[in-house]
C-alpha cells in the first residue's frame, strides 16, 4: 500500500512537471521575436533552460507543439535562409 501511494505521488509530480515544461516551451515559441532570426531547437533549448533532447522529446510527444514550432520556425527565417532551404530541397 505504501509503495502504491509513493508511485501515485511520483506520477502526479511528474505530470505537473510535464505540464509546466510544456507551457514553458509553448510560451517561448509564442513569444519568439522573428527579428532575432530563425527559431531552432537549439535556441529553444537554450532559452527554455532545458536539454536539447528534452525539447526534441516534447516536440515528438505533442504534435500541436511541433506544429506550432514549425510554423514559427518557418516564419522567422530570413530571406537568405529561405532561399538556402529551397535550394537544398528541404
Amino acid at each position: 500500500l505504501k509503495l502504491l501511494k509513493a508511485k501515485k505521488r511520483a506520477e502526479m509530480i511528474a505530470d505537473s512537471k510535464s505540464i509546466k515544461s510544456y507551457r514553458t516551451i509553448y510560451d517561448f515559441i509564442s513569444d519568439h521575436d522573428c527579428n532575432d532570426g530563425k527559431l531552432t531547437k537549439t535556441i529553444l533549448a537554450k532559452n527554455c533552460e532545458m536539454g536539447l533532447r528534452t525539447i526534441k522529446r516534447y516536440l515528438k510527444r505533442y504534435p500541436t507543439l511541433n506544429d506550432h514550432f514549425n510554423t514559427v520556425s518557418e516564419l522567422s527565417m530570413t530571406d537568405y535562409q529561405a532561399v538556402r532551404q529551397q535550394y537544398n530541397g528541404k
